[in-house]
Formats: structure tokens, sequence, C-alpha cells
């Protein structure tokens, strides 16, 4: 049986282990399957986003090590880009952390 991906299954396989703060862009189709994943540093990355032909929703997921659940502002200004390359699709945010796991958080 295939499981869903979700980003708490995400967060624990692509970033539990990594204690650095970096973020990730998933693209997911209509049935909900991962079209594409991009790792960047919000930090430095002035690239436009990549999204993948066919997304239908896209999840901008940050890993915070340091156990802030706050977005950073250049969480905030790559949520802003990602949200113009969706042209009105439909994006969710979430920040990670080793003690409080996976939460979606508005930004």
């Amino acid at each position: 049986m295939k499981e869903k991906v979700t980003p708490q299954s995400l967060c624990d396989a692509l970033m539990r282990d990594v204690y650095y703060p970096f973020s990730a862009c998933v693209c997911l189709d209509a049935d909900g399957n991962i079209l594409s994943l991009w790792y960047f540093d919000a930090a430095f990355c002035t690239r436009a986003p990549r999204i993948a032909p066919g997304t239908r929703e896209a999840w901008l997921i940050s890993s915070h090590p340091e156990g802030s659940m706050t977005p950073e502002p250049e969480e905030r200004r790559a949520a802003q880009r990602l949200r113009e390359a969706l042209g009105g699709l439909p994006l969710r945010t979430f920040i990670t952390s080793e003690d409080d796991g996976c939460l979606a958080v508005a930004y």
C-alpha cells in the first residue's frame, strides 16, 4: 500500500538529521504526488523558484535546527517569490525543528 506524503513525513525523512537552516520547495500534482523537490538556502538564493509542470500545490518547508518556530525575513521573501511563480495555486508553509516537529505556519 502506497502511503500519502505529508509535511511531517518529509521533514522526518529529509531534514531531521541536518543541523543548519535550509528550505525546501515541494511541488505536488492533483493527486498529492511529489513532482519535484528543490532545496535552497533562503538567505542566499536569488534565482527564480523552480515550479514543476503539472504542479497543483506547493509546500515551503524551512528547517530551523535552533528551535525558533518563527519565519525569518528571507523565508518570507522566498514564500512571496513562490506565490508569484505559482500564479494563484496554493502554497502551504511549514517550519520544522528537532524539538517541535513540523508545524504549519502562515507567512
